[in-house]
């Protein structure tokens, strides 16, 4: 069984191998409530790594919801 670090790098590793010179890696910091987190971005974030005590959660920015909205008249 993979440990959250072994998940983290794995994905670290997949991103860079499947988008390479694309996404650079960038740590934030949300302030004390929210801690630090790993940003990958272009122009635009791609993901977000959120470390936690022995796991992590990841945010994958779609951005095809914007362009269906404005297609449609919603406001976004």
């Amino acid at each position: 069984m993979l440990d959250a670090f072994a998940y983290w790098k794995a994905l670290q590793d997949w991103i860079e191998n499947s988008y390479p010179g694309t996404f650079f890696p960038a740590w934030i910091y949300g302030g004390k409530k929210h801690g630090r987190s790993l940003r990958y971005k272009k122009s635009r974030v791609f993901c977000t790594f959120l470390p936690e005590y022995r796991l992590f959660s990841v945010v994958v920015v779609l951005g095809a919801l914007k362009e269906i909205n404005s297609r449609h008249g919603a406001k976004t």
